[in-house]
């Protein structure tokens, strides 16, 4: 006969802190002079389970802009003007 034995085992699985992701859906020309417009839309995404996103805006034009739910837009009192530059770069 065949003889046979058996032991239970427990494998234990730990949580990987995995890179939340962004992605910019809709960004689109603004006319100048136009305060508190949105910029753009964004989606974002962390599959951590319980994760707290939270977001900043940097470069040089960073503290004409904010993030406002899933949005960035021009903060209150703010517009841009065409003649003082007609991009504006932010990370």
């Amino acid at each position: 006969g065949s003889l046979t034995a058996s032991q239970a085992i427990t494998v234990t699985v730990t949580n990987a802190n995995e890179a939340p992701t962004l992605t910019v859906t809709a960004t689109g020309p603004v006319a100048e002079n136009d305060p508190g417009v949105t910029v753009a839309n964004f989606v974002a995404f962390d599959p951590d389970a319980g994760a707290n996103l939270t977001y900043t805006i940097t470069g040089a034009d960073a503290s004409l802009f904010m993030v406002d739910g899933s949005t960035v837009r021009l903060r209150d009192g703010m517009s841009l003007d065409f003649e003082a530059g007609a991009t504006r770069n932010l990370t």
